[in-house]
């Protein structure tokens, strides 16, 4: 075991002391595909006036939810766009330094932020307590719910930006977000360029075939065509044939496998780092300048199928 694999072992043995061993799933496997999720919920935003916090209301077929959006950086149309969701059981709109969010390591503190108009998704489910979270995903359905309604919203956050500004827009996440951002990807298609960090399009292996099925209730485990049929998006990932995601994994990450997670994306140029989930997470120039490059194709539009 090297350094890399070491500190997502450790990672995953915290992560059970805080949320507690076999919480996913456990209460129920019932859900239809997130595709078909995707189509039955419904996510109403408000009017957007620059910088600051939007509560927003969606409905879902397990009821009320309420994802948020923050702007912390607004520079006006004539500026692209980066609309960033986090990675799970994270607190995004908490730019302390010890506050688990992965965006304070990559974009960094408000005074170092790039000349960008920033958006910032919070998923359903991470705006209280981590009890709140482990009590939803108990529920296959209401993870799924809590996915697609971030897709939503970052639907609506693309239309809004098409509308305003002609200006170059991103979609981009890490580990859960990245998977949101793939998800986006294959159902909407609307953002200019993607760009998922530590995440693929088999959102199901995580659960089951890495070191986090630990998390995993024994019931879901000994069940795993019900979570693959659920949440494998490979094939509709796939039969996107625009030349508009760049994603990064790491080599040696336990939790998005590469040799997993790179099989949806065939010929699309990949970028492979030499560290785990973890560590990965917490090279921020790595990561930054990664996100950050895709902003300086001018291509992109002109690759884009429409």
């Amino acid at each position: 075991m090297n350094r890399h694999t070491a500190w997502d072992t450790l990672f995953i043995q915290k992560t059970i002391r805080d949320l507690g061993r076999g919480v996913f799933f456990s209460e129920s496997l019932e859900s239809p595909h997130i595709g078909e999720m995707i189509g039955n919920c419904t996510v109403s935003t408000p009017e957007i006036k620059g910088e600051g916090d939007y509560e927003v209301t969606a409905e879902t077929p397990v009821g009320e939810l309420r994802p948020a959006f923050m702007i912390p950086k607004w520079c006006g149309t004539d500026y692209p766009t980066l609309i960033w969701h986090h990675g799970s059981n994270e607190q995004p709109f908490d730019f302390s330094p010890k506050a688990a969010n992965a965006f304070n390591y990559i974009i960094g503190p408000p005074t170092n932020y790039p000349e960008l108009n920033i958006i910032i998704i919070r998923a359903a489910y991470h705006a209280g307590s981590a009890e709140t979270y482990v009590k939803a995903v108990g529920h296959l359905k209401k993870l799924v719910a809590m996915l697609a309604v971030s897709v939503l919203l970052g639907e609506q956050l693309c239309a809004h930006m098409k509308r305003i500004s002609e200006k170059m827009l991103v979609l981009s996440g890490i580990s859960l977000g990245g998977y949101v951002a793939n998800l986006h990807r294959c159902y909407f298609n609307s953002a200019d360029a993607y760009v998922p960090l530590l995440a693929g399009a088999a959102l199901d292996d995580l659960f089951l075939g890495t070191k986090y099925k630990r998390l995993t209730a024994k019931e879901a485990l000994d069940k795993p065509a019900a979570i693959v049929r659920v949440l494998n998006f490979e094939d509709d990932f796939i039969s996107r044939e625009d030349n508009n995601v760049f994603p990064l994994l790491a080599e040696f990450d336990r939790f998005a496998r590469l040799e997993v997670q790179r099989r949806c994306y065939g010929e699309h140029p990949l970028v492979v780092i030499d560290k785990g989930h973890v560590t990965a997470a917490h090279s921020g120039e790595v990561l930054r300048d990664h996100v950050l490059d895709v902003f300086q194709d001018p291509s992109l539009k002109e690759m884009k199928v429409e």
